[in-house]
């Protein structure tokens, strides 16, 4: 997935502007999706670090490992959206010039 996010790809015409943001918009929803799964598996590895496990310190490791790259996928996918906008809106005005 975050080679899909973070692969940035910018169009040089409206349909093609147009289709790229529907595609992020999905890849969005998608990690939305599994938002639900990354917290419950973040609270599970907080629960053994709080009950002492034996695994304890590479479970926290882990943890943080994975929310930072959450982060950074989050963050991602944000920038992507920002630049696809404007580049949109940058498609529109020239095709809107050529005419």
């Amino acid at each position: 997935m975050i080679a899909k996010v973070t692969a940035l790809d910018v169009a040089q015409d409206v349909p093609r502007a147009e289709a790229l943001i529907v595609c992020h918009k999905e890849y969005c929803a998608e990690i939305d999706f599994r938002t639900d799964a990354f917290t419950k598996f973040s609270q599970t590895g907080h629960k053994f670090i709080v009950e002492g496990h034996f695994l304890a310190h590479e479970i926290e490791e882990k943890i943080s490992i994975l929310e930072q790259f959450k982060q950074l996928l989050n963050d991602t996918v944000a920038r992507h959206m920002a630049i696809y906008d404007q580049n949109l809106d940058t498609q529109v005005q020239c095709s809107a010039v050529e005419l």
